[in-house]
């Protein structure tokens, strides 16, 4: 299958033999067995596999594609001074701890007379999540189009508002059962997996839910706001905006 933009070929330089780095089949292929697995951790005691290394090396390409990337795409938008005619407060740059998109035009708002439709345009899509616990950024995969479209009534938006996803992480174990997902951790060095060859564990960012909330709790990644009569700034007005202030949406009430 093929890989969630931009690795549309779903392919990495270590991916196949004699190297046989996974991170293609754990990270990046577009399909509902994405796990976000952006570590491995190893443990005393347990063999060290050349594809667990290679692994590593891909990873680190992965992500760090994805991050220059992430620059290019933010830092050409400007001030978003096309949108509002001026800059409506300061812009930072896209690095909030939360959920930050590849690129601002991922998503979009639609206004209506009776709702706020918030729609992902890009199905599969990177986020770079904060990991609440240890304020390490991972880039993760969500799905948006398994979501319905969130809905606002208009004159029913509280003051403040914010979206963006739940978050979890935890370790998936190597395990001998082929039914379970750390199966694929064992050694892979003929081709194909060997049972009870196990290696490293992989640490896994599970993103679990996109919800609106009215305050910032440690388990949820804003990507954005709306203010409605929220301060002198967003008088009479609806602003919606990305984390950093990138403005998105304006309307008068």
């Amino acid at each position: 299958m093929a890989g969630v933009t931009p690795f549309t070929s779903g392919n990495t330089p270590l991916q196949n033999a004699p190297y046989f780095s996974r991170i293609a089949n754990t990270n990046l292929i577009d399909d509902s067995t994405n796990v976000n697995y952006p570590m491995l951790a190893f443990k005393p005691g347990y063999a060290l596999q050349a594809s667990e290394l290679n692994e590593i090396q891909d990873t680190f390409y992965i992500q760090k594609t994805l991050s220059d990337n992430l620059l290019q795409n933010w830092w050409k938008t400007g001030t978003n001074l096309s949108l509002t005619g001026t800059a409506t407060s300061a812009l930072y740059g896209p690095g909030w701890e939360g959920a930050i998109p590849l690129s601002p035009s991922n998503f979009v708002f639609n206004d209506l007379s009776v709702l706020f439709y918030f729609t992902g345009v890009v199905s599969r899509q990177w986020f770079l999540v904060t990991d609440p616990n240890t304020k390490f950024k991972f880039w993760c995969v969500f799905d948006t189009s398994t979501l319905s479209t969130i809905q606002f009534f208009r004159q029913s938006i509280p003051s403040i508002s914010y979206l963006g996803l739940k978050i979890q992480s935890s370790f998936v174990n190597c395990s001998s059962d082929e039914s379970q997902p750390g199966y694929i951790f064992n050694d892979n060095s003929s081709g194909s997996y060997i049972q009870n060859t196990c290696g490293a564990s992989r640490f896994k960012i599970q993103l679990s839910q996109f919800v609106s909330q009215t305050s910032l709790t440690s388990d949820f990644l804003p990507i954005m706001k709306i203010r409605k009569n929220a301060d002198l700034e967003s008088q009479g007005l609806y602003l919606v905006q990305y984390m950093n202030n990138y403005l998105i949406h304006k309307s008068a009430i």
